[in-house]
């Protein structure tokens, strides 16, 4: 089951009424010289083009700061206040068990994201079966026939047809702000497409975390890939409520 900390409303605070659909607005030099990885240019982060929709932070880096919560014993908060962005903050509530969670982000596209996101962790009972929500493909038949879903089988995971009932059974569960979500930004990347020129051009469920090395942005811990790499992971937030 998942942790009983996630089963409680997500506060999401949107700082802009309406997404963008249109061309970017002109982006501007940066003031100063940026650590390695970084944009050299200030960027607007507008329309769904420029949201993270799976996790954009190195998962060895990520790790640092959750043990480093847990070392400091710095897990019952009153609030956890993050911006929005690829929803990695989801992955504090491993450590951390805070009164009030709130979200923020200059990308109206990325709020309304990161709330189909929660809803669709509210309504799973099981990380497989949020992951299968997530791929439209049933990860508990996958995982009878393949063994434990990990980086080197998701590809034949990925390759098995999407399942019709999952993916509208889950959409009727939806609200109607996160039914469009879903329908029309998570199922094309279900169907295997490929959007390029967004940050996220595709999704994956697993990481592979042999590839971890020790070259951060911040210097906090491992990256778990360039940030040049494509595609983004969904793997922790799978893990929310996973025994070790």
């Amino acid at each position: 089951m998942l942790a009983p900390k996630f089963q409680r409303p997500v506060g999401l605070r949107l700082l802009q009424t309406q997404p963008v659909w249109g061309r970017r607005p002109e982006t501007s030099k940066s003031a100063g010289p940026g650590l390695a990885g970084w944009r050299e240019v200030s960027w607007p982060f507008q329309g769904w083009a420029d949201c993270y929709l799976a996790f954009n932070d190195p998962p060895g880096e990520l790790l640092h700061i959750t043990l480093s919560l847990v070392r400091a014993r710095v897990l019952n908060i009153d609030r956890l206040v993050s911006v929005a962005g690829s929803m990695t903050a989801l992955n504090l509530l491993t450590a951390v068990n805070p009164r009030h969670i709130h979200f923020f982000d200059m990308n109206p596209c990325a709020i309304l994201w990161g709330k189909m996101l929660c809803e669709v962790v509210l309504l799973s009972s099981s990380p497989q079966e949020f992951m299968s929500r997530l791929f439209a493909r049933n990860v508990a038949e996958f995982e009878r026939d393949e063994g434990k879903l990990t980086f080197l089988n998701q590809d034949r995971f990925l390759a098995r047809p999407v399942s019709a009932a999952v993916r509208e059974e889950t959409r009727e569960a939806l609200s109607d702000e996160a039914a469009p979500v879903y329908s029309q930004i998570l199922c094309s990347y279900q169907d295997g497409t490929v959007r390029r020129g967004w940050h996220t051009p595709r999704v994956a469920p697993c990481e592979d975390r042999r590839r971890l090395c020790h070259a951060t942005r911040s210097g906090l811990g491992s990256q778990g890939r360039l940030p040049s790499e494509p595609g983004r992971r969904l793997q922790h937030v799978a893990a929310l409520g996973c025994s070790p």
